[in-house]
């Protein structure tokens, strides 16, 4: 049964997220955000969606563009091929949120355990020619480490 419900669940969070993906389209948005991007594939996946919606809706083909959100530790080793993987691709970010996470540490003040992520996004976006975004800065009430991280960075 949680086998069976697992692949139910799975099936309608496609299924809610296509139809997202296809509102946003045909409403003209500029950008759509990709969360949790791991691959060069994840990307040309989304990008075939979007031409597909594009096409259906009389957009111009390649008008909706994207920015890959990574927020893995193989996100980041796949950072160069996912900055290169479409025309449509406007930037990569760092999810530092999931990334660390999944790196099963925790957020420092001077965002220390960062650092290879954000050069390795910086690096791939500047080797593209496309965007790096940087991630938030969680914690709103701590100023002290918000002007530690800003200065590491």
């Amino acid at each position: 049964i949680i086998t069976f419900l697992s692949s139910v669940l799975f099936i309608a969070k496609q299924f809610i997220e296509r139809l997202n993906l296809n509102s946003v389209v045909r409403a003209g948005v500029d950008v759509v955000r990709m969360p949790k991007t791991e691959s060069a594939q994840d990307v040309l996946d989304m990008d075939h969606a979007i031409t597909e919606i594009e096409k259906a809706c009389g957009r111009e083909a390649g008008s909706t563009k994207m920015l890959a959100a990574i927020e893995s530790p193989l996100g980041i080793t796949q950072a160069n091929q996912i900055a290169f993987a479409s025309k449509r691709l406007i930037g990569i970010a760092l999810g530092a949120e999931d990334y660390v996470r999944n790196l099963k540490t925790e957020r420092s003040p001077e965002g220390i355990e960062l650092l290879f992520a954000r050069c390795s996004i910086l690096q791939a976006a500047r080797a593209a020619g496309i965007q790096a975004f940087d991630t938030v800065y969680s914690n709103a009430n701590n100023e002290e480490g918000f002007l530690k991280e800003a200065a590491l960075i």
